[in-house]
């Protein structure tokens, strides 16, 4: 199994509905602006994440981890 790693990244209006991200690890990255309705992540971690005006309506977090991470609604 291969961890994708993401440092320092912007992900802006992103759309993943219905979707899983897994085996993910993203470090002090932000998501403005993103959908991440009805669907969701597996395995991954995040640390020092902020999650800016994101959908997460029904959003899963399976086995993930979570660290020092903010949900900021605008």
């Amino acid at each position: 199994m291969e961890i994708n790693i993401h440092d320092d990244e912007l992900f802006k209006n992103i759309n993943t509905e219905n979707k899983e991200k897994k085996d993910s690890e993203f470090d002090n990255c932000t998501f403005d602006n993103c959908d991440f309705s009805n669907g969701g992540f597996v395995s991954c971690k995040f640390i020092d994440c902020i999650f800016l005006n994101c959908n997460m309506t029904m959003a899963k977090f399976r086995n993930c981890q979570l660290n020092n991470v903010k949900f900021i609604d605008g």
